[in-house]
């Protein structure tokens, strides 16, 4: 831009001394007319090229480019925040058309319901939705509380009825109801053309914290999972590491002979069971009360009595009591 501009007022000092110098006039004293020189302006410089001295002056009288700064406000920026819509959730006796809790000696098809449900997650046997809340469907879904963290109270309420619906419920075998669906799930394997699938069983066993099932496996590679089977739970084996009695505490170990699982179980001192025989007095001998511990052998005497004293017949002089004579 510089450049540009020095080269214009370069222009403009030579076209200044060019109109003085032929703006001039050869003046004689005599009083002969003048003769001006029709000599044309190119001819004189031909060798000036003046066809971009317009753009040169434009050039240089344009006004330089100003930026605008951003407007800077003092007001503090607010920023809003996103209005949180209130989370509504369908209540179960709107979703489900019945009043909760549901509880022992309901009958109706909504206890229907409720055992089908179950039998699909493993708690009851296939074919027991009768619709009544008997002691087998209060039994099972206190079992599906226990097993879901969930208060046993054998009633279906709010609680219960949005585990039981929820993906995430543990079955009766030890898995959630997405893992069961995810073991069952029918794997195809492409195979040659005109394969026909020869499906050969293996029994996954049950283990102490989660149930069994069988895996139905092809050659091809194609296979699919089943027949569940509930865990059988621990079975433990006790023993004895201090014998306890009526006065010190004992322990115990317990160790599961499946998975090796184990604890330690202490059990506080009995006391002492003790049986009393009471000695009745007598003339000469004190009475008193005697009391034996049936654990232990221990013993101790206590409550004693004073003799009586001879009570003697004044005729006879034998005593009454025990016919002692003085």
């Amino acid at each position: 831009m510089k450049k540009r501009v020095l080269a214009a007022f370069f222009a403009l000092g030579i076209l200044a001394v060019l109109f003085t110098g032929c703006g001039t006039f050869d003046r004689e004293p005599s009083g002969q007319e003048e003769t001006v020189s029709t000599v044309p302006f190119l001819d004189l410089m031909p060798e000036l090229d003046l066809s971009n001295v317009r753009d040169i002056l434009e050039v240089t009288t344009t006004e330089p480019e100003t930026t605008t700064l951003p407007e800077t406000t003092t007001e503090e920026e607010t920023t809003t925040e996103p209005e949180t819509q209130p989370e509504t959730t369908t209540s179960p006796e709107v979703e489900l058309g019945f009043s909760l809790p549901v509880m022992y000696g309901d009958r109706s098809q909504d206890v229907a319901i409720l055992q089908e449900r179950l039998i699909e997650l493993g708690y009851l046997p296939e074919g027991s939705a009768d619709g009544s809340f008997g002691p087998m469907t209060r039994d099972a879904v206190m079992n599906f509380q226990k097993a879901n963290g969930l208060e046993s109270t054998g009633e279906l309420d709010g609680e219960t009825y949005r585990k039981l619906k929820s993906v995430h419920a543990v079955t009766a075998w030890g898995y959630t109801q997405a893992e069961v669906t995810s073991l069952t799930a029918f794997v195809e394997v492409p195979a040659e053309p005109g394969h026909v699938h020869s499906f050969v069983p293996s029994v996954v066993e049950p283990t102490c914290f989660k149930g069994g099932y069988t895996v139905y496996s092809c050659a091809c590679g194609s296979s699919y999972g089943g027949d569940f089977a509930v865990s059988p739970g621990h079975e433990y084996a006790a023993t004895v590491l201090k014998q306890g009695s009526c006065t010190r505490s004992g322990e115990t170990n317990y160790t599961c002979i499946r998975c090796g699982d184990s604890y330690n179980e202490v059990t506080p001192a009995t006391g002492h069971n003790y049986v009393s025989y009471t000695v009745s007095p007598t003339c000469t001998e004190y009475g008193y009360t005697s009391y034996s511990c049936t654990w232990c052998g221990d013993s101790f005497t206590s409550g004693f009595t004073s003799p009586y004293g001879h009570s003697y017949d004044p005729l006879t002089g034998r005593c009454v009591i025990c016919g002692a004579y003085r």
